[in-house]
């Protein structure tokens, strides 16, 4: 990945992160997310990674790196692989309503 565009890669994930997390992003969390970044994660898989933490009751960095771990042991580096997620885990919630 070009520099530049790493670069505006970030600026775009600290906005995110601060915007959804409440406060500004620690570099350990940087770190992280570039990692991701230079192992193939399409920048709006992390993205998601983000707001879905900034949904938690508490919202963290740990809550986020354990969403990025269950990614990874997952396989889930795309957005395509995200919304393929999201369709097999509402296919399991609606199965085990149905089981009850």
């Amino acid at each position: 990945m070009p520099i530049f565009q790493r670069e505006l890669y970030i600026e775009e994930l600290k906005a995110r992160y601060e915007e959804a997390v409440g406060y500004r992003m620690q570099p350990f969390v940087e770190a992280m997310l570039v990692d991701k970044l230079e192992n193939g994660y399409e920048i709006d898989v992390l993205v998601n990674a983000i707001e879905i933490t900034g949904w938690a009751p508490r919202p963290s960095a740990h809550y986020l790196r354990a969403i990025l771990q269950r990614y990874e042991a997952e396989g889930i580096f795309t957005w395509a692989d995200v919304e393929a997620d999201a369709i097999a885990r509402r296919r399991r919630a609606e199965l085990k309503r149905t089981d009850c």
